[in-house]
This record gives C-alpha cells, structure tokens and sequence, in this order.
C-alpha cells in the first residue's frame, strides 16, 4: 500500500485494463512507486505518469509487457533506459515537454507503436534504429534541436504524419522525400532555403506547412502534387510562384502572406477549387485577369482587386522592388 503521507496516488484499475495518475502536493519517489506496478503488469493497457515529477522511469515499467499507451509528458527526464524498448506492446508513446537529448537504440523494439509524440525535448539526433518503427503513423518532434534525420527513416512506410516545427533544419530533409504514405507535414518555423527536386515524388501529400523558412522559390516540380490541399507559405522570401502551381486542382487554401512577391502567375485561375489565398504583407503590383476564375477572389481586399489586370507600359522596373 502507499504510505499515508504519500500525495502522489497512483490509480490502478487492472480488471479494466486503465490507469490513472492524480498529483496532489508532493511526489512519491520513483523508488516507492516500483513496488506498486507489477501487480497489475499482466492486465494493465493504459498508465499516465504526466506531470510527476519524474526525473527516472520506475523499474517496475519494464514488467509491464502488455501496456499500449503510456503518458511520460510534462516530467523532467533526461534519458530514458535501455530496457524502454521491453515494452513492445505500446501503441501510444507521449514523452512531451521532458528534457531528453538522446533516445536508447532499443527504441527500435517499439513495433507495435503507431503514434509518438516527443514535443518539446533537446533531441539533437534520432537513433539510426529509428528506422525499425514500421508500424509508426504520427510521429511529433516539434520544438527540438534538431539539425537532420537518419537514413534509416526511410522505411516508416506507413508514417502518415510528421511535426518538425521549431528545430535547426537548415537544408529540408531528403529522406522525408521518400516518405511515399505520408500525407500531413508541418517544418514551419526552420532555416530551410530550398525545397529539393524529389519532394515532387511525395504523391500522398495533402498538407505542406513550411512557413516562417527562407524559402526565396518553389521548384516547378511542386505541381506534381496533385493530392495537395493546403500549402503553408507564409513569412518566407518568395518572389515568385512556379507556373506548376495550377497543377494543384485540389488546392483549397495557398497561404502567402508575408513574402516579396509582385505578381501571381496566370495559371492561378485553373485553381478551381482554392478557397483561401491571403496575399497580405507582399509588394503587390498587378494580378492576372485569370485570378478572377477561382472562388477566393471574392475575399480579396479591393486594393488588390484594383491590381487585376494592371500591365507595366514599357515592361516592369529593373528592380521591381525599388520603390523610391
């Protein structure tokens, strides 16, 4: 039993297979709580530990052989152990907000998973074992120190969604290009100067949110995404949008405020379906007459209404952003 002074109460429900952790003022140490777990090792499915104080994974977690969904968030761990990767029945992994720097190479045991959220740790560098989570569908390393990703990614064939926002990314990572299932992916927030070629091989795509980058232009291969529904531009350098970009028929929202571009390319008007284009914060100077053919015309300021059609005399200024 827990001591009566203890005000960390661990609520376990092993007939039901669910598990509750409810702070109260202080924290039972990790070494009192190890004796409580392996009573319930055999039937347990779900344990939240979040906001514990745990600075160590209790020992008793690794007898814990078919747990599914465990809740580390909001702690203060720096590592985990080697033997985390024994709890191979997980499905659900939540490790926000700690402040983990490296992941054991057993994390590779982890078949089962199929979500894992690491927000808001110091991970510099994934295990080059990382690759061995095949079953892994969402994966969350937002706000981390990140600077690349291992090859070894490659084979998350199944990996659907992928959060990199607020790491050290200066270059896009090539081997999330060969990531051919994946259909959500968010990398706002980085130092990326360039989209690579092969980002036209992620066929899947649906949402690309890469804003507040220093992207100064898409690769015309961009229109090979066809399944795109929404493309995140905002706060980059863009001067210029490719002539593929009304390849993207399924395009319902193209955010763009905050670039340097003058213009819209003609092919804007086969965009039959683009909802949202916020053109904010941009040196403006004239729009195709095609822009009135798409369904977010209507939204757009008069001022930028009034730009429609408008063509330079003699052609456009040497240096179009030079206003003086």
């Amino acid at each position: 039993m827990l001591g009566k002074k203890a005000t960390f109460l661990v609520v376990l429900l092993g007939v039901l297979g669910v598990a509750w952790v409810l702070g109260m003022e202080d924290i039972l140490p990790p070494q009192q709580l190890q004796p409580q777990l392996p009573a319930f090792h055999k039937t347990l499915r779900k344990l939240d530990l979040s906001f514990s104080g745990l600075t160590e994974l209790p020992e008793g977690l690794r007898y814990m052989e078919n747990l599914e969904e465990l809740n580390l968030s909001d702690n203060r761990l720096t590592s985990l152990p080697s033997w985390f990767g024994e709890l191979s029945s997980l499905k659900v992994l939540n490790i926000n907000y700690n402040q983990l720097d490296m992941l054991p190479e057993s994390m590779k045991n982890l078949k089962n998973l199929k979500r894992l959220t690491l927000r808001a740790n110091r991970l510099r560098q994934l295990p080059n074992s990382f690759g061995g989570l095949g079953e892994l569908e969402k994966l969350y390393l937002e706000k981390n120190r990140l600077e690349g990703l291992p090859d070894s990614m490659k084979n998350l064939t199944k990996l659907k969604v992928l959060h990199l926002d607020e790491n050290g990314f200066t270059e896009f990572p090539q081997v999330i290009t060969s990531l051919s299932n994946l259909e959500r992916l968010y990398i706002s927030s980085n130092n990326i100067e360039a989209l690579p070629i092969e980002i036209g091989n992620m066929n899947s795509l649906q949402t690309l949110q890469i804003e507040f980058n220093k992207l100064t232009f898409l690769p015309e291969i961009i229109g090979n995404l066809r399944n795109l529904k929404g493309l995140v531009l905002t706060g980059n350098q863009l001067r210029e949008l490719p002539d593929s970009i009304g390849k993207l028929k399924n395009l319902i929202g193209l955010l763009l405020i905050g670039n340097e571009l003058v213009t819209l390319p003609t092919s804007i008007g086969d965009l039959d379906k683009l909802q949202l284009l916020p053109l904010d914060m941009n040196p403006i100077r004239t729009l195709p007459s095609t822009i009135r053919n798409i369904p977010a015309f209507e939204e757009l300021s008069n001022e930028l209404k009034a730009k429609v059609g408008i063509v330079f005399p003699e052609g456009p200024p040497e240096n179009l952003f030079d206003f003086d």
